[in-house]
C-alpha cells in the first residue's frame, strides 16, 4: 500500500508539473513583432514612410507564418484528452501490486518564427527648429473667415505643428508660419518659394491645405535631412496656429505633424501619421481619431472612434468609446456609457477606473492581457471567455455563476467560459473574449 501511495504522489506530482506551465505558459501571450518606437518629446523623430507594398508584403508573411497553427494546437487539445483515457484506465483497476507507467505527455506545438518587421533607415532624422549654420527664411499667411454654428475647418499639413485656440467671435482665424533652412540664403529661398498654402471657403467647408514643391529626385523637400544628406542640407517647418469658436466641426490630416486641442465641443476628426496629438476635453457627439505611429493624450472623450497602430493611446475620462487597438498600449481612465473595445499585440492595456454611469463593456483581445481596476463601480454581470489564457479575479466581490468546462469535467480543454456577477446586482456588462493573453479583475 506504502507503494502504491508512494508512486500516486509521484504521479499527482508530475501531473500537477505539466498543468502549472501549461497555464503559465497561456498568460504570457507570444511577442509580438515590435514596430519602431515613437518619441514622446515635443516632436518626435521622423524616419520616411516605409512604401505600403512593404507593409503588404509583411502582413501576407505573417498570416502565412501562422497558417495550420491552430490545428497543431486542436491537435494537442485531442492528444490531452487520449492522454486523459490512458490515465483513466491505468487506474481502472488496481491494488497491492498495482504497477504504474506514466503515459506520454503530449508536446506543445512550437510558435512559428515571425517576420521581420519592415525596417525604417536608422540614418534619418527630422527635427523641428533650425540646423546648425543654416540660412533661414521665413513667411506668414494670416487668414479670417466669419463663419456660424454649420462652418467646417478642415486643414491638410505636413511637417510641423497645429495649435488650436478657442475664442467667443463668430470667426476662425489661421496664422500660418513656414520656415525653410538650407546652407545659402538663396536656397533657403528657392525651398520657401516651394511651399504654398492653399485657401478657401465653398459653402461650409474652410480649407487650409499645405503643398510641398517636388524637388530634383521627385521627392517632397521635406523628406530631405539637414543632418545626413551632406548634398542636399536642407529642410521646411510648417506651424499653424489657429482660433476658432468650440462649437464648430474641425477635420485634421497629418503627416509628421503634432497636434494641440484645446476644449473643443463640436465633432472633430483627426487623421495623422508619425505625429503626436495632445487634447483637453472633446465633447462633441463625433470625435473620430486615426493615428499611426504617434501617442493620442486626452483629458476627456465623448462619443469616440478610435483606430491607434503602433503607438499608445490615453484619456481620463471617457464615454462611449469606440476603440480599434494595434501593437498599442492604452491606459484608460474613468469609464462610462456603453464601449466596446477591439485589440491586438496591445501589451500595457489597462482600464483604472469606472463611472457611476458606466453601462457596458465589450473586449476582443488577440495576444493582449487585459487588466481592469474596479474602482469606482458597485456591480455588473460578466462573461468571460479565454483561449489558452487564464482569468484571474478578487472571489470576495466575483461570484461565479456558470463555469464552462466546470471543475467536473473530463478531459482538458484550451478554451474556458465564465460568467457571474461582481459586487451588487446591476444592469452594467462586461464581456472579454481572449486569445492567448490573461484577464485580470484587480
Amino acid at each position: 500500500m506504502k507503494r502504491y501511495l508512494y508512486k500516486l504522489a509521484c504521479y499527482t506530482f508530475i501531473v500537477s508539473l505539466f498543468f502549472a506551465n501549461a497555464v503559465k505558459a497561456q498568460e504570457v501571450p507570444p511577442v509580438a513583432p515590435v514596430p519602431p518606437a515613437v518619441n514622446t518629446e515635443a516632436m518626435p523623430p521622423i524616419a520616411p514612410e516605409i512604401p505600403q507594398q512593404k507593409w503588404e508584403e509583411f502582413g501576407k508573411k505573417f498570416e502565412k507564418a501562422f497558417d495550420g497553427f491552430d490545428v497543431k494546437m486542436k491537435g494537442l487539445e485531442l492528444s490531452m484528452v487520449d492522454f486523459d483515457k490512458k490515465l483513466k484506465e491505468k487506474f481502472k483497476n488496481f491494488d497491492q501490486n498495482f504497477k504504474f507507467e506514466m503515459p506520454a505527455l503530449p508536446a506543445m506545438p512550437e510558435m512559428p518564427d515571425l517576420p521581420e518587421v519592415p525596417a525604417f533607415n536608422s540614418n534619418f532624422s527630422y527635427k523641428i527648429g533650425a540646423p546648425e549654420n543654416a540660412a533661414e527664411k521665413i513667411k506668414k499667411l494670416t487668414k479670417s473667415y466669419t463663419v456660424d454654428a454649420n462652418d467646417v475647418l478642415a486643414i491638410e499639413n505636413s511637417y510641423g505643428r497645429i495649435t488650436v485656440n478657442t475664442w467667443d467671435k463668430n470667426e476662425i482665424k489661421v496664422d500660418v508660419e513656414v520656415k525653410a533652412f538650407a546652407e545659402s540664403e538663396d536656397d533657403a529661398q528657392k525651398l520657401l518659394d516651394g511651399v504654398t498654402i492653399a485657401n478657401s471657403k465653398t459653402g461650409d467647408q474652410i480649407v487650409f491645405k499645405t503643398t510641398i514643391e517636388k524637388n530634383s529626385r521627385g521627392n517632397s523637400w521635406m523628406s530631405i535631412s539637414w543632418w545626413n544628406n551632406p548634398g542636399e542640407k536642407q529642410k521646411v517647418d510648417v506651424y499653424y496656429t489657429v482660433y476658432m469658436p468650440s462649437k464648430n466641426a474641425l477635420n485634421l490630416k497629418t503627416n509628421y505633424t503634432n497636434i494641440i486641442l484645446p476644449d473643443l465641443n463640436g465633432p472633430v476628426s483627426v487623421s495623422m501619421n508619425y505625429g503626436d496629438l495632445t487634447a483637453q476635453k472633446l465633447s462633441g457627439n463625433t470625435n473620430k481619431l486615426s493615428s499611426n505611429y504617434g501617442k493620442l493624450q486626452l483629458m476627456a472623450l465623448n462619443n469616440a472612434t478610435i483606430s491607434c497602430n503602433y503607438g499608445s493611446f490615453k484619456a481620463d475620462d471617457l464615454n462611449n468609446l469606440n476603440a480599434n487597438l494595434n501593437y498599442s498600449g492604452a491606459t484608460l481612465g474613468k469609464l462610462s456609457g456603453n464601449n466596446t473595445i477591439k485589440m491586438n499585440y496591445s501589451g500595457g492595456f489597462k482600464i483604472t477606473a469606472f463611472d457611476k454611469d458606466f453601462k457596458s463593456l465589450n473586449i476582443n483581445a488577440n495576444y493582449s492581457g487585459v487588466n481592469l481596476d474596479l474602482i469606482g463601480i458597485d456591480g455588473f454581470n460578466f462573461d468571460i471567455n479565454t483561449n489558452y489564457a487564464s482569468f484571474k479575479y478578487d472571489g470576495t466581490k466575483t461570484k461565479i455563476t456558470s463555469k464552462y468546462p466546470d471543475d467536473e469535467a473530463k478531459g482538458w480543454s484550451s478554451s474556458k467560459q465564465y460568467k457571474g456577477v461582481y459586487g451588487k446586482t446591476t444592469d452594467a456588462t462586461i464581456i472579454v473574449k481572449s486569445n492567448y493573453g490573461s484577464v485580470k479583475f484587480n
